[in-house]
């Protein structure tokens, strides 16, 4: 196998390693993401790889055009995700959501004032149901439950 850093191009350390995913990474299993690094001078740079990365602890939900951070398991010649990218989201939906049902969201991110992102989930109301139907472009707190696959509103209204 050839040596990490001369694929990515480091000098004096292995860079911290950074895959933007192009397809769902559900925990415990793997998807395709092209695989940058970070330089010496801070910046990122794209290695012109693609590779399978693996969510091995099952503490990952993480969607297209999303990044995390990664490693490269030497013993098993395989990238895994590092940390847990969590399995919680912000996502307001496009539609009044009724008690009881499921609808689709759109994911939220970023530090201090939220933007909407290109990716939705279909998510379920069927816990918190007695608080009423989820009016539209609710902000609300969703969860991914790897038991039973699916996104579920766990809060809504009270940010």
């Amino acid at each position: 196998m050839q040596d990490m850093q001369d694929v990515f191009g480091a000098t004096s350390e292995l860079p911290i390693l950074i895959a933007k995913y192009e397809d769902t990474l559900n925990p415990g299993g793997s998807a395709v993401a092209k695989i940058q690094y970070r330089k010496n001078d801070g910046t990122l740079a794209d290695s012109g790889q693609k590779r399978y990365i693996n969510d091995e602890l099952y503490q990952n939900y993480i969607l297209p055009d999303e990044s995390s951070y990664v490693r490269f398991d030497t013993s098993r010649g395989e990238f895994v995700a590092v940390g847990t990218w969590g399995l919680e989201r912000t996502a307001k939906p496009g539609a009044e959501i009724t008690a009881g049902s499921s609808g689709s969201f759109t994911i939220w991110e970023g530090t201090g004032a939220l933007a909407a992102t290109s990716s939705t989930v279909t998510a379920y109301h069927d816990w918190i149901d007695g608080l009423g139907n989820i009016p539209s472009g609710t902000e609300c707190s969703l969860k991914y439950y790897p038991t039973h696959q699916k996104w579920r509103v766990m809060d809504f209204d009270c940010f």
